[in-house]
């Protein structure tokens, strides 16, 4: 199953997903085999799913080869709802046309709201309940996000979990002489979790030491987000710093993912940007030192 929710919060859609999945034909549990469940389109579209990948995996490439010459957003509409009338995935599709819209696909029917959301609903009432106690000091935006990360960090529902996807439409940076366009995007982020405590050396007074951050043997972790800001191909990377590998997920083959065994996070964005054209860019985690800096592919990607 998964979890997936969309709501318009202040003119703007966003988006909060897992890629866990299940099913017969998947190793449970090895979050290599996650997926994405928000799927952009386009710069001002985005389709979501829970259910049958393969069905989903249609439905992309549907709106892709539509869009060659023209699509015609009512068809695609209706092409959504037979394909939920197999009762196999159930969908959300979200964009901006005059206004944002949400709409709910599912079983053959479709409904308009401001919020939305498919897939376990024993997670789904985890999240409610996490939104409301979260008090009222973050801003909406910022609970509806941590409440999701909640639900996929605590792992209390076994259909949901591994990876927390965001996505939101930034309507800050693309501005047209006329009008601002909205640009979906997803979430740059990156973290880091300690290990066994460190001691730190000072050599100097009035020196600054470099913290050091430790290694994947003493139980440090991190990971990174990295994705695009070019709109013609859309993907997210996952890095692993202290793990030597990345994945690369791309909403255009939901069936198998890519994964990257490499020295750090700038090798894999080298690699993925040489074999797809795709420029992630985000926060990469230092080894040796706690800290994080921002990288993108380089002119001339490593040769491996």
């Amino acid at each position: 199953m998964s979890l997936v929710i969309a709501k318009i919060i202040d003119g703007k859609i966003q988006i909060e997903s897992d890629t866990k999945i299940s099913g017969e034909h998947v190793v449970r549990n090895n979050p290599i085999n996650g997926r994405l469940k928000a799927l952009i389109l386009a710069h001002n579209l985005v389709v979501c799913y829970a259910g049958d990948i393969a069905l989903a995996e249609d439905a992309y490439n549907f709106f892709v080869e539509k869009a060659k010459t023209k699509i015609d957003w009512q068809e695609y509409i209706n092409y959504l709802i037979e394909i939920s009338k197999t009762e196999q995935v159930d969908f959300i599709l979200t964009g901006y046309s005059t206004n944002p819209f949400i709409l709910k696909i599912k079983n053959g029917t479709i409904e308009e709201s401001k919020t939305a959301w498919i897939g376990d609903y024993k997670a789904f009432k985890e999240f409610q309940e996490h939104f409301v106690s979260n008090g009222k000091d973050e801003n909406l935006s910022e609970r509806f996000t941590n409440s999701f990360n909640l639900v996929v960090k605590n792992q209390l529902n076994p259909t949901v979990g591994e990876f927390h996807i965001s996505v939101k439409a930034n309507l800050d940076d693309f501005k047209l002489p006329d009008k601002t366009v909205p640009v979906f995007q997803y979430k740059i982020k990156s973290s880091l979790t300690l290990g066994r405590s460190k001691t730190v050396n000072i050599k100097k007074k009035g020196v600054a030491e470099p913290i050091p951050s430790g290694n994947a043997e003493d139980g440090t972790y991190s990971i990174s987000y990295f994705t695009n800001f070019t709109q013609e191909r859309s993907g997210i990377g996952m890095y692993f710093e202290f793990g030597g590998f990345g994945i690369f997920l791309c909403p255009g083959n939901l069936l198998t993912n890519k994964k990257y065994v490499t020295e750090d996070a700038q090798e894999f964005v080298n690699l993925v940007f040489k074999e797809t054209g795709i420029e992630l860019r985000g926060m990469q985690s230092l080894k040796d030192t706690i800290g994080f800096k921002y990288i993108g592919p380089e002119n001339e990607p490593n040769k491996t």
